[in-house]
Protein backbone atom coordinates (compact mmCIF):
# COMPACT_ATOMS: atom_id res chain seq x y z
CA UNK A 1 0.00 0.00 0.00
CA UNK A 2 1.34 3.46 -0.88
CA UNK A 3 2.22 5.79 1.97
CA UNK A 4 0.49 9.15 1.60
CA UNK A 5 2.59 11.95 3.03
CA UNK A 6 0.92 13.48 6.09
CA UNK A 7 -0.43 16.93 5.39
CA UNK A 8 0.43 19.24 8.31
CA UNK A 9 -2.76 20.66 9.74
CA UNK A 10 -2.91 24.38 8.95
CA UNK A 11 -2.88 26.53 12.03
CA UNK A 12 -5.83 28.89 12.02
CA UNK A 13 -4.58 32.41 11.51
CA UNK A 14 -7.31 34.93 11.90
CA UNK A 15 -6.88 38.05 9.81
CA UNK A 16 -6.87 41.10 11.99
CA UNK A 17 -9.95 43.28 11.80
CA UNK A 18 -10.63 46.83 12.74
CA UNK A 19 -9.99 50.26 11.30
CA UNK A 20 -7.00 50.99 9.13
CA UNK A 21 -5.29 49.13 6.33
CA UNK A 22 -3.31 46.40 8.02
CA UNK A 23 -1.50 43.84 5.87
CA UNK A 24 -2.45 40.28 6.93
CA UNK A 25 1.19 39.18 6.86
CA UNK A 26 2.58 42.13 8.79
CA UNK A 27 3.45 41.46 12.44
CA UNK A 28 1.51 43.42 15.05
CA UNK A 29 3.04 45.96 17.36
CA UNK A 30 4.43 49.42 17.12
CA UNK A 31 5.01 51.03 13.76
CA UNK A 32 8.51 49.91 12.71
CA UNK A 33 11.26 52.43 12.03
CA UNK A 34 11.37 53.60 8.44
CA UNK A 35 13.93 51.80 6.31
CA UNK A 36 14.87 52.16 2.68
CA UNK A 37 14.79 48.82 0.89
CA UNK A 38 18.05 47.79 -0.76
CA UNK A 39 18.45 44.12 0.00
CA UNK A 40 16.72 41.09 -1.47
CA UNK A 41 13.00 41.59 -1.25
CA UNK A 42 12.59 39.15 1.65
CA UNK A 43 14.52 41.68 3.76
CA UNK A 44 15.43 45.37 3.81
CA UNK A 45 18.53 47.41 4.43
CA UNK A 46 19.55 51.03 4.12
CA UNK A 47 20.44 52.38 0.70
CA UNK A 48 23.77 53.73 1.84
CA UNK A 49 27.42 54.11 0.83
CA UNK A 50 30.14 51.69 1.83
CA UNK A 51 31.69 53.67 4.66
CA UNK A 52 31.11 51.19 7.48
CA UNK A 53 34.25 50.89 9.65
CA UNK A 54 36.08 53.19 7.20
CA UNK A 55 36.42 56.70 8.71
CA UNK A 56 36.54 59.62 6.33
CA UNK A 57 35.13 57.89 3.24
CA UNK A 58 33.55 60.28 0.74
CA UNK A 59 29.96 58.99 0.77
CA UNK A 60 28.85 60.73 -2.43
CA UNK A 61 31.80 59.34 -4.38
CA UNK A 62 31.08 55.84 -3.11
CA UNK A 63 27.37 55.77 -3.97
CA UNK A 64 25.81 58.27 -6.40
CA UNK A 65 22.28 57.69 -5.01
CA UNK A 66 23.15 58.44 -1.40
CA UNK A 67 22.41 61.66 0.44
CA UNK A 68 25.45 63.96 0.74
CA UNK A 69 27.14 64.07 4.14
CA UNK A 70 27.85 67.64 5.11
CA UNK A 71 30.88 66.70 7.23
CA UNK A 72 31.85 63.02 6.99
CA UNK A 73 34.81 63.43 9.32
CA UNK A 74 32.50 64.61 12.11
CA UNK A 75 30.23 61.58 11.82
CA UNK A 76 30.85 59.02 14.61
CA UNK A 77 32.80 56.00 13.42
CA UNK A 78 31.49 52.54 14.29
CA UNK A 79 33.52 49.41 14.85
CA UNK A 80 31.88 46.19 13.73
CA UNK A 81 32.68 42.51 13.32
CA UNK A 82 31.34 40.12 10.72
CA UNK A 83 31.00 36.61 12.10
CA UNK A 84 29.35 33.36 11.05
CA UNK A 85 25.56 33.22 11.46
CA UNK A 86 24.82 30.61 14.13
CA UNK A 87 21.62 29.37 15.78
CA UNK A 88 22.35 31.60 18.76
CA UNK A 89 21.76 34.64 16.51
CA UNK A 90 18.24 33.64 15.46
CA UNK A 91 16.41 35.57 18.18
CA UNK A 92 18.25 38.77 17.28
CA UNK A 93 17.66 38.15 13.57
CA UNK A 94 13.90 37.82 14.16
CA UNK A 95 13.87 41.14 16.03
CA UNK A 96 15.84 42.79 13.24
CA UNK A 97 13.51 41.55 10.49
CA UNK A 98 10.40 42.48 12.46
CA UNK A 99 11.78 45.99 12.96
CA UNK A 100 11.91 46.31 9.17
CA UNK A 101 8.26 45.22 8.88
CA UNK A 102 8.81 41.67 7.61
CA UNK A 103 6.74 38.79 8.99
CA UNK A 104 9.41 36.09 9.38
CA UNK A 105 8.96 34.01 12.52
CA UNK A 106 11.79 32.24 14.33
CA UNK A 107 10.70 29.08 12.51
CA UNK A 108 11.00 30.82 9.13
CA UNK A 109 14.51 32.03 9.92
CA UNK A 110 15.46 28.55 11.18
CA UNK A 111 14.25 27.00 7.92
CA UNK A 112 16.39 29.39 5.88
CA UNK A 113 19.42 28.85 8.09
CA UNK A 114 19.07 25.06 7.82
CA UNK A 115 19.54 25.39 4.05
CA UNK A 116 21.98 28.31 4.09
CA UNK A 117 25.02 29.78 5.73
CA UNK A 118 25.66 33.43 6.34
CA UNK A 119 27.06 36.29 8.35
CA UNK A 120 25.92 38.59 11.11
CA UNK A 121 27.38 41.99 11.90
CA UNK A 122 28.05 42.58 15.59
CA UNK A 123 28.33 46.04 17.13
CA UNK A 124 28.49 46.73 20.86
CA UNK A 125 27.60 43.09 21.55
CA UNK A 126 24.42 42.98 19.49
CA UNK A 127 23.41 41.86 15.99
CA UNK A 128 23.03 44.86 13.68
CA UNK A 129 23.12 43.16 10.28
CA UNK A 130 22.47 39.82 8.56
CA UNK A 131 22.97 38.14 5.19
CA UNK A 132 22.43 34.54 4.04
CA UNK A 133 23.63 32.50 1.08
CA UNK A 134 22.27 29.08 0.11
CA UNK A 135 24.37 26.89 -2.22
CA UNK A 136 22.44 24.38 -4.33
CA UNK A 137 25.13 22.63 -6.33
CA UNK A 138 25.68 22.93 -10.09
CA UNK A 139 27.25 26.33 -9.36
CA UNK A 140 24.10 28.20 -8.27
CA UNK A 141 23.46 30.04 -4.99
CA UNK A 142 20.78 32.38 -3.65
CA UNK A 143 21.35 35.50 -1.53
CA UNK A 144 18.75 36.64 1.00
CA UNK A 145 17.88 38.30 4.29
CA UNK A 146 20.27 41.23 3.86
CA UNK A 147 19.17 43.49 6.71
CA UNK A 148 20.84 46.44 8.45
CA UNK A 149 19.76 48.03 11.73
CA UNK A 150 18.12 51.41 11.18
CA UNK A 151 20.43 53.13 13.68
CA UNK A 152 23.46 52.40 11.48
CA UNK A 153 22.22 53.82 8.24
CA UNK A 154 24.59 55.78 6.05
CA UNK A 155 27.66 53.70 6.87
CA UNK A 156 27.68 51.05 4.13
CA UNK A 157 27.15 47.94 6.22
CA UNK A 158 24.67 46.53 3.72
CA UNK A 159 27.23 46.63 0.93
CA UNK A 160 29.97 45.31 3.18
CA UNK A 161 28.05 42.29 4.49
CA UNK A 162 26.67 41.44 1.03
CA UNK A 163 30.11 41.58 -0.54
CA UNK A 164 31.45 39.33 2.21
CA UNK A 165 28.67 36.73 1.99
CA UNK A 166 28.99 36.33 -1.80
CA UNK A 167 32.78 36.51 -1.84
CA UNK A 168 33.50 32.76 -2.02
CA UNK A 169 30.38 31.72 -3.95
CA UNK A 170 31.10 28.68 -6.15
CA UNK A 171 29.32 30.02 -9.24
CA UNK A 172 26.21 31.94 -10.29
CA UNK A 173 24.19 33.97 -7.78
CA UNK A 174 20.47 34.78 -7.79
CA UNK A 175 18.35 37.09 -5.63
CA UNK A 176 15.10 39.02 -5.62
CA UNK A 177 15.81 42.71 -5.07
CA UNK A 178 13.72 45.73 -4.26
CA UNK A 179 13.68 48.52 -6.84
CA UNK A 180 15.82 50.74 -4.62
CA UNK A 181 18.32 47.93 -4.10
CA UNK A 182 18.80 47.28 -7.79
CA UNK A 183 21.58 49.88 -8.28
CA UNK A 184 23.64 48.34 -5.47
CA UNK A 185 23.42 44.85 -6.96
CA UNK A 186 24.25 46.15 -10.41
CA UNK A 187 27.52 47.51 -9.01
CA UNK A 188 28.22 43.97 -7.73
CA UNK A 189 27.74 42.47 -11.19
CA UNK A 190 24.07 41.38 -11.03
CA UNK A 191 21.70 41.77 -13.97
CA UNK A 192 17.89 41.67 -14.07
CA UNK A 193 16.71 38.38 -15.61
CA UNK A 194 13.00 38.52 -14.77
CA UNK A 195 10.39 39.80 -12.35
CA UNK A 196 8.27 38.24 -9.62
CA UNK A 197 4.96 39.49 -8.20
CA UNK A 198 3.90 38.80 -4.63
CA UNK A 199 0.28 37.62 -4.65
CA UNK A 200 -1.62 37.52 -1.37
CA UNK A 201 -5.08 37.43 0.11
CA UNK A 202 -7.56 35.30 2.04
CA UNK A 203 -7.98 31.97 0.26
CA UNK A 204 -11.40 30.95 -1.06
CA UNK A 205 -12.63 27.52 -2.10
CA UNK A 206 -11.82 26.51 -5.66
CA UNK A 207 -13.22 22.99 -5.73
CA UNK A 208 -11.51 19.71 -6.59
CA UNK A 209 -9.89 19.51 -10.01
CA UNK A 210 -9.10 16.32 -11.94
CA UNK A 211 -5.56 15.03 -12.22
CA UNK A 212 -4.37 16.48 -8.87
CA UNK A 213 -3.71 14.47 -5.70
CA UNK A 214 -1.75 14.60 -2.46
CA UNK A 215 1.84 13.47 -2.80
CA UNK A 216 3.01 10.10 -1.51
CA UNK A 217 6.42 9.12 -0.17
CA UNK A 218 7.38 7.41 -3.40
CA UNK A 219 6.76 10.69 -5.28
CA UNK A 220 9.60 12.53 -3.52
CA UNK A 221 12.42 11.56 -5.92
CA UNK A 222 10.39 12.80 -8.89
CA UNK A 223 9.44 15.99 -7.01
CA UNK A 224 13.13 16.62 -6.27
CA UNK A 225 13.92 16.08 -9.95
CA UNK A 226 11.26 18.54 -11.12
CA UNK A 227 12.28 21.15 -8.55
CA UNK A 228 15.99 20.85 -9.41
CA UNK A 229 15.37 21.06 -13.16
CA UNK A 230 13.14 24.12 -12.89
CA UNK A 231 15.55 25.94 -10.54
CA UNK A 232 18.84 24.96 -12.15
CA UNK A 233 20.49 23.39 -9.09
CA UNK A 234 20.30 20.48 -6.65
CA UNK A 235 17.21 21.03 -4.47
CA UNK A 236 17.03 17.57 -2.88
CA UNK A 237 17.73 18.99 0.60
CA UNK A 238 14.82 21.42 0.22
CA UNK A 239 12.44 18.64 -0.89
CA UNK A 240 13.58 16.52 2.07
CA UNK A 241 12.63 19.46 4.34
CA UNK A 242 9.22 19.60 2.63
CA UNK A 243 8.47 15.99 3.58
CA UNK A 244 7.86 16.81 7.25
CA UNK A 245 7.17 20.55 7.08
CA UNK A 246 4.88 21.11 4.09
CA UNK A 247 1.83 19.83 2.26
CA UNK A 248 2.61 18.57 -1.25
CA UNK A 249 0.33 18.09 -4.26
CA UNK A 250 1.25 16.50 -7.58
CA UNK A 251 -0.26 16.50 -11.06
CA UNK A 252 -0.23 13.83 -13.73
CA UNK A 253 -2.02 10.70 -14.86
CA UNK A 254 -1.10 7.02 -15.10
CA UNK A 255 1.62 7.40 -12.52
CA UNK A 256 3.60 9.96 -14.54
CA UNK A 257 4.09 13.06 -12.35
CA UNK A 258 4.28 16.21 -14.46
CA UNK A 259 4.22 18.90 -11.79
CA UNK A 260 3.96 19.66 -8.07
CA UNK A 261 3.32 22.41 -5.56
CA UNK A 262 4.00 22.86 -1.84
CA UNK A 263 2.37 24.89 0.95
CA UNK A 264 3.73 25.66 4.40
CA UNK A 265 3.35 28.02 7.32
CA UNK A 266 5.04 31.39 6.95
CA UNK A 267 4.70 34.54 9.01
CA UNK A 268 1.08 35.13 9.96
CA UNK A 269 -0.31 32.79 7.32
CA UNK A 270 0.83 30.33 4.65
CA UNK A 271 2.92 30.42 1.50
CA UNK A 272 2.28 28.26 -1.56
CA UNK A 273 5.43 27.58 -3.52
CA UNK A 274 7.19 26.38 -5.45
CA UNK A 275 4.70 25.66 -8.22
CA UNK A 276 6.23 23.64 -11.05
CA UNK A 277 3.96 22.64 -13.95
CA UNK A 278 3.86 22.24 -17.72
CA UNK A 279 1.14 24.88 -18.22
CA UNK A 280 -0.58 27.74 -16.41
CA UNK A 281 -3.78 25.70 -16.16
CA UNK A 282 -1.97 22.81 -14.50
CA UNK A 283 -0.19 25.23 -12.14
CA UNK A 284 -3.49 26.85 -11.17
CA UNK A 285 -5.03 23.43 -10.47
CA UNK A 286 -2.15 22.60 -8.11
CA UNK A 287 -2.53 25.93 -6.29
CA UNK A 288 -6.32 25.49 -6.01
CA UNK A 289 -5.87 22.01 -4.55
CA UNK A 290 -3.64 23.34 -1.76
CA UNK A 291 -5.67 26.53 -1.25
CA UNK A 292 -8.82 24.48 -0.60
CA UNK A 293 -7.27 23.33 2.69
CA UNK A 294 -6.46 26.96 3.60
CA UNK A 295 -9.88 28.59 3.16
CA UNK A 296 -10.15 31.73 5.28
CA UNK A 297 -6.39 31.81 5.85
CA UNK A 298 -3.87 34.40 4.70
CA UNK A 299 -2.02 32.96 1.68
CA UNK A 300 0.94 34.26 -0.29
CA UNK A 301 2.61 33.23 -3.57
CA UNK A 302 5.61 34.72 -5.35
CA UNK A 303 4.58 34.34 -8.99
CA UNK A 304 7.03 34.39 -11.90
CA UNK A 305 6.52 37.02 -14.57
CA UNK A 306 4.61 35.73 -17.56
CA UNK A 307 3.37 32.57 -15.86
CA UNK A 308 -0.27 33.29 -16.73
CA UNK A 309 -1.41 32.48 -13.19
CA UNK A 310 -2.62 35.91 -12.06
CA UNK A 311 -6.20 35.92 -13.50
CA UNK A 312 -6.95 32.50 -12.03
CA UNK A 313 -5.48 33.41 -8.64
CA UNK A 314 -7.81 36.40 -8.39
CA UNK A 315 -10.76 33.97 -8.58
CA UNK A 316 -9.64 32.32 -5.34
CA UNK A 317 -9.15 35.62 -3.52
CA UNK A 318 -5.48 36.39 -4.22
CA UNK A 319 -4.27 39.64 -5.77
CA UNK A 320 -0.85 40.74 -7.01
CA UNK A 321 1.24 43.60 -5.70
CA UNK A 322 4.05 45.43 -7.46
CA UNK A 323 6.61 43.12 -9.10
CA UNK A 324 10.21 42.96 -7.93
CA UNK A 325 13.28 42.31 -10.09
CA UNK A 326 14.90 38.87 -10.11
CA UNK A 327 18.64 39.48 -10.45
CA UNK A 328 21.42 37.09 -11.33
CA UNK A 329 25.20 37.09 -11.65
CA UNK A 330 26.42 34.30 -13.92
CA UNK A 331 24.60 31.78 -16.11
CA UNK A 332 22.11 29.16 -14.90
CA UNK A 333 20.47 26.36 -16.90
CA UNK A 334 16.82 26.11 -15.80
CA UNK A 335 13.46 25.23 -17.36
CA UNK A 336 10.45 27.49 -17.93
CA UNK A 337 8.14 25.29 -15.84
CA UNK A 338 8.58 27.37 -12.65
CA UNK A 339 5.35 29.32 -12.10
CA UNK A 340 5.92 30.35 -8.47
CA UNK A 341 9.01 30.49 -6.27
CA UNK A 342 9.64 28.65 -3.01
CA UNK A 343 10.11 32.13 -1.54
CA UNK A 344 11.95 35.26 -2.52
CA UNK A 345 14.76 34.17 -0.19
CA UNK A 346 15.30 30.78 -1.84
CA UNK A 347 13.98 31.80 -5.32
Amino acid sequence: MSETLPAPLPETVRPRSGPGKTRPDKPPGRKPPRLEKTGPADAMQRNTPDAMCTPGVDAKAKHPHSRPMTNPAARPTVSCELTRFEAEHLESAVALSQATGWAHRAEDWAMLLSLSHGLVAIHAGRVVGTALRADFGHGISTVSMVIVDAALRGQGLGRRITTAVIGDAPGALRLVATASGKPLYETLGFETVGRVATVRGIARAAGALPGIRHARAEDLPRIAELESESFGGDRSALVAWFRTNASLAVSGRSGAIRGFAASRRFGNGHVIGPVVAQSAGEALALVAHLADALQGQSVRLDVSEGSGLLPGLEQIGLRAGCPAPVMQRGTVSATSARHALVSQALA
